[in-house]
């Protein structure tokens, strides 16, 4: 028996414009990471250092808090630039009826960046933060889930469910433009992403971590808990994004018609679910380490497998849904 080989029969790479789109929704989706997620994470360090009386969770959540501001501002001209996308669909965003509900949407943005600045500035430089200081973290990321949940409205009422020039929306009118129905497809959606920003925010956070060591290192005990705690909120949101995955993707495979939509190639499939379970693997091999400043390159190789795994969600997701 013989066997012939042809690197024709190699799966093919998607076209360039293709790679390059996921790269930046890659990129969208870990600044939404840092800014939205990263608040969560602050926080929640800055409880647990509380709680213990220990001041390396608090020195933790201090700079877990200056990355989730340094994302944090890089979300309004990424917004603008979606917005700018989207005015492509042809609708005016600016005018009736969609210039009230942009209003809400975009100052929900805006109260989630004014707490999040006040949350890192108001930082007090020696001792435990105050209870203030904490609610002020939970705010911001309650404000920050909120501001996810009304742009993802705006966005399926807006893509989905277009509404008639002529409508007249009033303020009293707005829970019912921001309600998503049940059986949406933009839950599952909205699940996955949610998933995949808490894995990528836990992933940035064990990466910055170690990019500002070089100016401020605070020893090893600091390390050993940092970046275990930074892995694990990674793992905790890459293990809840292989079961989202699934169900967005069987969600959108049946609502959607088979002539307007492509089933993805075998190996895309398996690559969905690979990338990010090695990533998770990496991440439960930091958490697990006694050692954690040995797994340095494991932190930035998690972080490109995690990227490379959205990516080839996002190959699938445009495979099933139609396309122009």
């Amino acid at each position: 028996m013989t066997f012939s080989f042809s690197f024709a029969d190699l799966p093919s790479l998607p076209p360039g414009e293709v790679i390059l789109y996921c790269a930046l929704v890659d990129l969208g989706l870990f600044i939404l990471a840092g800014g939205l997620f990263g608040p969560l994470l602050a926080v929640s360090c800055e409880i647990l250092g509380k709680t213990r009386k220990r001041m390396v969770p608090v020195r933790a959540a201090r700079q877990i808090a200056a990355m989730s501001l340094f994302f944090g501002i890089l979300i309004p001209p990424l917004a603008a630039a979606a917005l700018y996308h989207l005015l492509d669909f042809g609708p005016d965003l600016f005018a009736s009826p969609y210039s009230l509900p942009l209003q809400v949407s975009a100052g929900a943005v805006a109260l989630a960046e004014i707490l999040l600045l006040l949350y890192f500035l108001a930082w007090p430089k020696k001792g435990f933060p105050g209870a203030l200081h904490t609610f002020c973290g939970m705010l911001c990321w309650l404000s920050a889930l909120l501001s996810l949940y009304l742009n993802s409205a705006f966005l399926f009422r807006f893509t989905h469910d277009p509404l008639e020039p002529e409508t007249i929306l009033l303020w009293r009118n707005l829970p019912d433009f921001f309600l998503i129905p049940f059986d949406s497809f933009t839950w599952p959606l909205l699940a996955q992403g949610a998933a995949l920003s808490l894995a990528a925010a836990g992933a940035m956070a064990a990466g910055w971590l170690l990019l500002l060591r070089a100016r401020t290192d605070y020893g090893r005990d600091y390390y050993v808990f940092s970046l275990p705690y930074a892995a694990g909120w990674a793992l905790i949101g890459g293990l809840i994004s292989l079961p989202t995955a699934f169900w967005a993707y069987s969600r959108v495979q049946k609502i959607m018609l088979p002539e307007l939509s492509h089933a993805p190639s075998q190996l895309l499939g398996i690559l969905c679910y690979a990338l990010p379970a090695l990533a998770c693997l990496l991440w439960l091999l930091l958490f697990k380490s006694p050692t954690p400043l040995r797994h340095k390159p494991g932190v930035f190789m998690a972080l490109l497998l995690l990227g490379a795994g959205i990516g080839a969600q996002f190959l699938v997701l445009n495979k099933v849904l139609p396309s122009p």
